[in-house]
């Protein structure tokens, strides 16, 4: 009876115990065995393997799963945004309240800003000399 030894859409760790559950596991020597796991990896990651040659079956595993790291990382966006995030201006509340008010810098537009409460000022006395 031959058993299917593909990843599919496991991971390689899952994929890595369903291996070492297989019958064959028992029958051939780890060359084989190496051969038939490299074969049942998935593509992107079989084409991701450094070498060809692998002196265990867990150096493969180790490897494959490294290879499994990196495209991960290179499919997943940087900042992958959890909310969709609107790049026009005229949307939102903040834009409508904006739009309403103006812009402080407009021309004619009476806008003084609040005196900042980190800023002291000294205050000098004047001193007069009579000559």
């Amino acid at each position: 009876m031959v058993q299917d030894t593909s990843q599919g859409s496991m991971t390689v760790t899952q994929y890595r115990s369903f291996f070492y559950n297989l019958e064959i596991v028992q029958r051939l020597d780890e060359q084989a065995l190496i051969s038939v796991a490299k074969a049942g990896l998935k593509e992107e990651i079989r084409q991701g393997l450094d070498g060809n040659v692998f002196p265990t079956l867990e150096a493969l595993f180790e490897e494959a799963t490294e290879v499994e790291e990196i495209l991960k990382t290179e499919k997943t966006p940087p900042n992958s945004p959890r909310k969709r995030h609107r790049n026009s201006p005229d949307h939102g509340k903040r834009a409508l309240k904006a739009a309403k008010k103006g812009d402080p810098e407009d021309e004619g537009y009476d806008y003084v800003p609040p005196p900042n409460p980190i800023v002291r000022t000294k205050r000098i006395k004047q001193v007069t000399m009579r000559i």
